[in-house]
C-alpha cells in the first residue's frame, strides 16, 4: 500500500527532518505520543493536526471530486528537562558562558527545527505545484496561567502545510 501525500508528508516530517534536530536524541522523537518521561527528554512529539478543505467548490456542478489544495496542520512538541537537569552536552548553546537557562533553550530549539523544516526543498516538492510550508507561530509554557516549566519546559511549534489533494492518488 503506498502512502497518500498528507502522510507522506507526516512519514518525511517525523522520519526524514526531526531527527536531524541537534541535542535530540533520535530515539525520543515520537508521533502522536501523549507523554514523554523525563529519561526521553529533550524529546520531540509530533501530532498530526488538523486537514481542511481550501479549495472553493462552491456553485460549481461536481459530479466526481477534483484535486483540491488542502491545509494540514501539524504541531511540533519540544519538551525540554526540568531547568535543574540542563547540562552543556544537550544544550550546547550558552548564554553568558552557562548552558541556555529556558528561554534561549526554548529559542535554540524553534530555530534549529524551522531552520530544518521549513526550506527543506524535498518538503516542498511534496506538496505539489500549489503547495507550500509555513511556520504559524509557537506556544509555551512559559505564561501566566501554565505550568511555566515546572515539568520542564514545553514549545509547540505549528505549521501550516498546503498540497494539492487528488482522491484517485489514494
Amino acid at each position: 500500500m503506498s502512502l497518500d501525500r498528507r502522510e507522506q508528508i507526516l512519514n518525511y516530517i517525523y522520519t526524514g527532518l526531526l531527527p536531524q534536530t541537534p541535542g535530540i536524541n533520535p530515539a525520543n522523537i515520537f508521533r502522536d505520543a501523549s507523554q514523554l518521561t523525563e529519561s526521553q527528554k529533550p524529546g520531540i512529539v509530533l501530532l498530526d493536526g488538523d486537514e481542511k478543505l481550501v479549495t472553493d467548490r462552491k456553485g460549481h456542478s461536481l459530479v466526481a471530486m477534483p484535486p483540491a489544495v488542502y491545509v494540514l496542520t501539524p504541531q511540533i512538541f519540544v519538551l525540554l528537562p526540568m531547568v535543574d537537569n540542563i547540562d552543556a552536552a544537550v544544550y550546547p548553546q550558552t548564554y553568558q558562558g552557562q548552558p541556555a537557562p529556558t528561554g534561549p533553550a526554548i529559542s535554540a530549539m524553534r530555530a534549529a527545527i524551522l531552520k530544518i523544516i521549513v526550506p527543506d526543498q524535498q518538503l516542498i516538492a511534496m506538496c505539489g505545484p500549489n503547495g507550500q510550508v509555513d511556520y504559524d507561530g509557537i506556544e509555551t509554557d512559559m505564561k501566566s496561567g501554565s505550568t511555566i516549566g515546572t515539568l520542564g519546559a514545553q514549545l509547540q511549534i505549528n505549521l501550516i502545510i498546503s498540497y494539492t489533494f487528488d482522491v484517485r492518488q489514494l
